[in-house]
This record gives structure tokens, C-alpha cells and sequence, in this order.
């Protein structure tokens, strides 16, 4: 980390929050720390010193010299890169979705962050790099890494196209080399996000760390973005909750089985929450029905208040206990 995230001229970048609650503890390159806390009155930095310091205080945040464990994974960066560039067709969709990002990028940052344009890191087809040609023709990348020469001009072409995804590959598996040898899932750049994805078979860790992040996004962004954490405050009350383990749970299931990606998934969590809340309310009721006769006898008013409070209690905890993660996020209404 960090993933910067988003950026509007006005708030600045908007770091992942989702993303950050699943996961216990985060390492930080030493050299981004210094970077944010010497910029740390600058608007276009957004929230990230905020959250920096949140994360140190927490206890949870790691600075790590990120240049010098890429030097000692010298040797597994430079096998890693030897075998991707074997098969190079196969990160064609990865460098088009790289490139798009990072063009995006160039065309939005002007000479001032004041005088930049948003950017919330989308693919763009119309974005992708080409490379010009003796013929004064432009030439998809892409093309040229999945497709047989069909002429003179196209043979010439090719090595360029190899070298620039070579320079590519060589980038991320530095950051997956570091992050194989620190045992800690990656948190890449935005433009990376395609080449993360078809790497996420080399390790337990990439894997983990690339689903994970996923279902988080999906689940705050499409499935409950009302209840998305916006600023550092919710994202302590979140990670202080001990029903994040709930959370984290739901989310990873809903992501596995397909569910996020359904249109009804909110719907039907939300439907079942009010079936829950309507079920609780007859047990209150019934609880206050049986307990208002005892209350008439001398002295027995209260312990049968009480009993029926610590019953309505359990009960209303054990029925609710599916849905904790969601009157966690919701901050304790679930239907609102």
C-alpha cells in the first residue's frame, strides 16, 4: 500500500477504505510514508495522511524499506519475468488494461492538482497504447503480442511491443517478489489491478490478497453503498467492532458463491432482515404480555422486568446473530 484510490480536484484522492477492513495489519513502503508526511497539509492527498496515522496508532501499520527487499528478490523477480514473457499473449488483456488506466492518468493530472480532472481509474477501450509505424499507421499493442506477423511492418514492430510489456511485468513482479518474501497478500497501483489478477495462482497470499480486495469493493460499491465507510472515523468504529469477523465472513461468501454480483442479493438481505425485526418484536411483545401479570404482585415487578429484558435479550441476539454483520455496517439499524 498504499492503493491511492480515486482522485477529485476538491478532496483529493479517496484511499480504498472497504479494503483496509479486511485485513489485520499493513506494511508501507518507508519512502511513501515520508513522501505523505511531508506533504501532509496538501488537499489533493485527501485522507491518506489521516488514515496513516490512524493505522501507526492502531498499531497495525509496518514500514518496511520496500527498495531493499526488491534487491534481496532479485533473483525470484527475474524468474518470474523470464517465464511470464514465454507466454505473451497471455498478458495482452493485463497491459491494454494497464495502459488505458495509466493514459487515463496523464490525460487527467495537469501541472497542478487544482487544475486536474477526476479520475476514478475505469477501463477504457479508446485508451489503450499503440505504436507508430514506418507506415505513419498506428498499431494496437495488443495486436501485435496476439497475432502471427501478416507483413513486413508488423514484424518490425513486435519487439517493441515486447519490450513494453517486458518493462511491465518487470514492475509488478517486483512489487509480487517483495510481497512473496514479506508473506503479506499485495496492494498494488490502480493500473496493475490486470496483471494482479492473472497472477493470482502463484501464491496462497496473491490470491487471498486479490479476492479479498475484490469482494470487498463489490460489496461497498455495488451491494451496499449507503453503508461504505467514508472516513477514518468509520473505519476505526468498523475495525474496532468485534463483529467484524462477520463482515469479512459474508463478504468473501457472498463474493465465492456469486452472490454480490446479483442484482437481488441486497434486496433479499434486506427482505430478511425485516422478517427478523418483525420476529423479534413478537418476542418483545409476547415477553411484556407474560411478564405484566407478575408485575401486579408485591415485589415482583422488577426481577420480572428484568427476566423478561435478559430473555428478550437472548433470544433477539441469537435470532439476529446471522445478520450481525449487517446491523454492523448499518451502525446498528438494519433496515434503515
Amino acid at each position: 500500500m498504499p492503493p491511492l484510490g480515486m482522485f477529485d480536484p476538491v478532496g483529493g484522492f479517496s484511499p480504498d477504505l472497504p479494503v483496509l477492513l479486511m485485513f489485520d495489519e499493513f506494511i508501507i513502503d518507508a519512502q511513501a510514508v515520508t513522501a505523505m508526511e511531508s506533504c501532509r497539509d496538501k488537499p489533493w492527498l485527501g485522507q491518506w495522511p489521516e488514515v496513516i496515522a490512524y493505522l501507526k496508532a492502531e498499531g497495525c501499520l509496518h514500514v518496511v524499506d520496500i527498495a531493499a527487499v526488491v534487491r534481496g528478490a532479485g533473483h525470484l523477480r527475474s524468474t518470474l519475468t523470464q517465464r511470464d514473457m514465454r507466454d505473451p499473449a497471455r498478458w495482452a488483456a493485463a497491459m491494454d488494461f494497464h495502459d488505458s488506466l495509466l493514459n487515463a492518468a496523464e490525460a487527467a493530472f495537469a501541472d497542478s492538482p487544482e487544475t486536474s480532472q477526476p479520475l476514478n481509474w475505469a477501463f477504457d477501450p479508446k485508451k489503450v497504447s499503440s505504436v507508430a509505424g514506418r507506415d505513419k499507421h498506428t498499431h494496437s499493442l495488443r495486436v501485435l503480442l496476439t497475432s502471427e506477423p501478416f507483413d513486413e511492418i508488423h514484424a518490425e514492430l513486435v519487439p517493441e511491443a515486447l519490450q513494453h510489456l517486458k518493462m511491465q511485468l518487470a514492475e509488478v513482479n517486483a512489487g509480487v517478489a517483495a510481497s512473496m518474501q514479506l508473506g503479506a497478500a499485495p496492494m498494488f497501483w490502480a493500473p496493475y489491478g490486470g496483471y494482479l489478477r492473472q497472477k493470482s495462482s502463484i501464491s496462497p497470499a496473491i490470491r487471498e490478497g486479490v479476492e479479498q480486495s475484490s469482494a470487498a469493493r463489490v460489496f461497498f460499491e455495488v451491494a451496499f453503498r449507503r453503508f461504505r465507510p467514508e472516513t477514518v472515523a468509520d473505519l476505526s468504529r468498523l475495525r474496532k467492532d468485534q463483529r467484524l469477523s462477520s463482515l469479512r465472513a459474508e463478504i468473501e461468501r457472498a463474493y465465492r458463491s456469486g452472490d454480490l454480483l446479483e442484482k437481488g442479493y441486497p434486496q433479499a438481505i434486506l427482505q430478511e432482515v425485516l422478517r427478523t425485526e418483525r420476529i423479534v418484536g413478537r418476542i418483545r411483545r409476547i415477553t411484556s404480555w407474560l411478564s405484566a401479570p407478575v408485575g401486579l404482585i408485591p415485589g415482583a415487578g422488577l426481577l420480572a422486568t428484568a427476566g423478561g429484558e435478559l430473555a428478550a435479550s437472548i433470544a433477539e441476539s441469537k435470532i439476529r446473530g446471522r445478520l450481525d454483520w449487517l446491523y454492523m455496517i448499518s451502525d446498528g439499524v438494519g433496515n434503515s
